[in-house]
């Protein structure tokens, strides 16, 4: 019993100088440590969607799941974000504000520029008779913003559309 607790100890001293040789020859100064340990995380752009000059963070949709479900049931957007639909194909795809909590304003995207607009959206909804909104001409993009947002930032039909839909 005795001697396995030398070996024990013995193989606990190797493991002990081992280590603390690798320590010594990585030479890494202390403050490098504590600033790499301090440092935040590096900061991660959101996708964004360029109208004209103006740049919009986005949320995107661009499965079943996310594009039937949209803005619904969410209480807000903040007021320089959007959500942008993402279709396969262009199609007259329809919208509609089931469980939505604030008006919104929808922008048609195709081919590079914004097509139609439906501004101020109502978030009233009638389950019985419920109202669509389609885009004025097939498109591939919707992005979906604040109502008023606009006409504030001058928003119009043929403004050129670029996109960054990959988080940096």
């Amino acid at each position: 019993m005795r001697v396995f607790f030398k070996l024990v100890i013995l193989a606990i001293g190797i493991a002990a100088v081992i280590g603390g040789s690798l320590v010594l020859l990585r030479r890494v100064p202390a403050a490098q440590i504590i600033m790499e340990a301090t440092l935040p995380p590096p900061r991660v752009a959101p996708p964004y969607v360029d109208l004209g000059v103006l740049r919009v963070p986005v949320d995107i949709a661009d499965d079943a799941s996310e594009i039937t479900k949209g803005l619904s049931g969410r209480e807000s957007l903040s007021q320089d974000r959007g959500m942008l639909f993402v279709f396969a194909n262009p199609d007259r795809y329809r919208f509609w504000m089931p469980d939505m909590h604030f008006p919104i304003d929808i922008i048609w995207i195709e081919e590079g520029k914004v097509v139609g607009i439906a501004e101020n959206v109502s978030n009233e909804f009638d389950p019985v008779d419920p109202e669509f909104y389609l885009p004025p001409v097939p498109v591939r993009y919707v992005l979906e913003v604040n109502a008023g947002f606009s006409k504030k930032h001058g928003i119009t039909t043929n403004i050129p559309v670029t996109f960054d839909l990959v988080a940096d």
